[in-house]
């Protein structure tokens, strides 16, 4: 198959993560820089700016790296290969942390019992049932500034955004950040990995968290109150 090139001023690069054989195709602008291109994939993909490297790579050859993008500064359109690559890796070391066996204490579960657990999930989330209903879509009507009284650090949370699962997990952070300055954002610490980053929104950490557990939200898209963790048994007893 021959690679596709793009005459106008978009490059279309098929976005993959290290660890994965999955991929997303995405259409980014020559002139926007590298900086601002780890900042989009950073929402995109979870992986860290600071301790992100990208490279360009054969599309049918993937093990082949064309060239890296190793300057914040310089234009993507800039490098020779980014006509010719079209394979976009995004590397993050600290993604792959918890594929070391000894990196973190293993959860005691049965091979059948994690079997159930997952297909029980895989069946809430197809059906609609319990925390993945359409129901957990934030419908309150307050607003921003109403929610805003509510919320303090430390306190526990659910995050209900349009089109996703309500996600649990503690607030950390209240204030602007530096991708939307002028708006407030509260920054939450989920207890699974649904969320963007870990904790930093382009080259700013807010606070600290496991890298797919930080996500960005505004007031209205929180509630505060008394929402522990979601337990294994807490999955099976929702259907």
């Amino acid at each position: 198959m021959e690679v596709e090139k793009m005459s106008s001023e978009f490059v279309r690069l098929t976005v993959t993560t290290e660890g994965s054989d999955l991929g997303c195709e995405r259409a980014f602008n020559r002139n926007i820089t590298v900086g601002e291109l780890k900042q989009r994939l950073e929402l995109l993909t979870g992986a860290a700016y600071n301790r992100m490297k990208l490279e360009l790579r054969n599309k049918e050859s993937p093990n082949q790296l064309l060239e890296a993008l190793n300057e914040d500064d310089r234009k993507i359109g800039d490098y020779p290969a980014m006509d010719t690559g079209l394979l976009l890796k995004v590397i993050d070391p600290s993604m792959g942390i918890f594929d070391e066996v000894d990196a973190v204490e293993k959860m005691k579960i049965s091979e059948d019992r994690y079997a159930q657990v997952n297909n029980v999930r895989s069946f809430m989330q197809q059906h609609g049932l319990g925390r993945f209903s359409n129901k957990t879509v934030n419908e309150s009507n307050k607003t921003d500034k109403e929610n805003l009284k509510e919320i303090e650090v430390g306190k526990r949370c659910e995050v209900r955004t349009k089109g996703t699962p309500a996600r649990r997990g503690e607030v950390k952070y209240i204030g602007e950040i530096c991708l939307k300055p002028g708006v407030t954002f509260i920054g939450v610490c989920l207890d699974e990995p649904l969320g963007k980053n870990d904790g930093t929104a382009g080259e700013v950490r807010y606070f600290k968290c496991e890298p797919k557990h930080g996500v960005f939200v505004r007031p209205a898209d929180i509630e505060v109150g008394n929402f522990p963790e979601i337990s294994l048994e807490d999955e099976l007893d929702e259907i």
